[in-house]
């Protein structure tokens, strides 16, 4: 039986999300390989930024 795919929300700095991008990478977990090893074919990942500007 096929299992659900699994959503995960990556919070990264904008130069990151961008260069993940165009290496076809996720930058995320400071260099821990363990959290995205669990990460199956079919998995999704959502990238953001939440930086608020005040200008």
């Amino acid at each position: 039986m096929e299992r659900e795919p699994e959503y995960r929300v990556i919070v990264a700095s904008k130069d990151h999300v961008k260069n993940g991008i165009a290496e076809g990478i996720a930058q995320t977990c400071h260099g821990k390989a363990s959290p995205l090893k669990r990460m199956r074919p079919n998995d999704f990942i959502i990238e953001t930024n939440n930086f608020i500007s005040n200008a």
